[in-house]
């Protein structure tokens, strides 16, 4: 494998990766420019390196949406496996430098062990740090406009789909709100590059906004590199998905 320079703001992992061809395999795992690739990379790094908790957090983060992606029967025992693995490394994690990496890795724990609320208020808790670092001129953890908004915006658009299958209406437009707003706060700072993502469509179904929810999952289904490479077994969950959704929002 051709080993490439890695960006400066990967060179922190250095930590973990004094080699360069482990950190440039963790760079192409984490860079998620096709998913499918992003797999390999991660496995790879994994088996070379199976008690580093980098290698770890990044196996088990494409252990658990691989298995989601394409739309595997073990996806429940996938997840779970993935979230015991980065409960298990985040003790391994220290450091002012990895404040940042700490806040990724917690906000995949609660995604993989099904905790929206908890992914939720983590970012909450992310943009409250955040904020506080907005004028001050530290080395780390920087300003970032963006951090915390995704945990939001997720956390949000699973608590709106659980409430709505349990059949409250009311408390899953109340956080599909919420979460809409925070996927155009994210996609403001972020040159839409979260426009396409499914936690943003599913939300705008949710707040009735169907039309325009459909239109981008079409697009999306053309534009977003996992569903071309892996995630074609998903497309007709999702499809299904925003279906159901907009028969019980057009009941209401």
């Amino acid at each position: 494998m051709k080993i490439n320079k890695v960006p400066e703001n990967y060179q922190l992992f250095r930590k973990y990766f004094p080699d360069d061809r482990d950190l440039y395999l963790f760079y192409k795992a984490f860079l998620n420019d096709s998913f499918k690739n992003t797999i390999k990379y991660a496995n790879d790094l994994y088996k070379r390196h199976p008690k580093n908790p980098m290698a770890i957090f990044m196996y088990a983060v494409k252990l658990g949406d691989g298995s989601i992606i394409m739309n595997k029967k073990t996806e429940r025992a996938d997840r779970i496996k993935a979230a015991k693995m980065l409960k298990a490394i985040l003790p391994k994690v220290r450091g002012k430098e990895f404040i940042r990496m700490r806040e990724i890795i917690r906000n995949e724990y609660y995604f993989m062990s099904y905790q929206p609320l908890k992914q939720y208020k983590l970012g909450a808790e992310c943009q409250k740090r955040n904020a506080k670092n907005k004028n001050k001129k530290i080395s780390y953890p920087k300003y970032r406009a963006d951090a915390g908004l995704y945990s939001q915006g997720v956390g949000s658009s699973i608590l709106a789909y659980n409430y709505l299958e349990r059949g409250n209406l009311k408390r899953s437009f109340h956080w599909a709100k919420i979460s809409v707003k925070t996927w155009e706060k994210l996609n403001l700072v972020r040159d839409n590059h979260f426009q396409y993502d499914f936690y943003y469509i599913q939300a705008l179904a949710m707040i009735h906004e169907h039309k325009k929810a459909m239109s981008l999952y079409q697009k999306a289904i053309k534009k977003v590199d996992y569903y071309k490479d892996i995630g074609k077994p998903k497309i007709k969950v999702c499809i299904k998905k925003l279906e159901k959704i907009k028969l019980a929002t057009e009941k209401n």
